[in-house]
């Protein structure tokens, strides 16, 4: 979601708008608060009653490096690899960057890869 949020402002910025086309607030407001709103949802911030999506971002990254301003570090420097935590709708999904289940779930992709690949080449089972 970072990145797309960070190729929204650019091709703003790159097509006719200029610099100050979608700056980085607005475009960090349109994975939350907006996002929310498109899809009818009563989330996109912190409040009580609202679903509890967070995302812990590791400030210390060095993507993120000098860290002058934070919307513009998480729209235009930051990606995956910089989220430490995650939780959804109260639930951890992933803790220091690992989730449960990752050694597995990362087995099961590879097997299912390779078995497209072997079918796509034609090559019996």
């Amino acid at each position: 979601m970072l990145e797309t949020a960070k190729f929204a402002s650019l091709l703003q910025k790159f097509h006719s708008h200029g610099p100050v086309a979608l700056p980085a607030h607005e475009a960090l407001e349109m994975l939350t608060g907006q996002g929310a709103q498109a899809f009818h949802l009563d989330c996109g911030l912190l409040a009580e009653g609202k679903w509890a999506d967070i995302a812990w971002v590791d400030w210390h990254h060095p993507q993120l490096v000098p860290h002058f301003h934070a919307e513009s570090d998480l729209i235009y420097s930051a990606n995956g690899s910089c989220i430490d935590t995650l939780i959804c709708d109260g639930k951890v999904l992933m803790e220091s960057r690992r989730v449960k289940g990752e050694e597995e779930i990362v087995a099961k992709a590879r097997e299912v890869a390779y078995d497209l690949v072997r079918r796509a080449s034609g090559s019996s089972p």
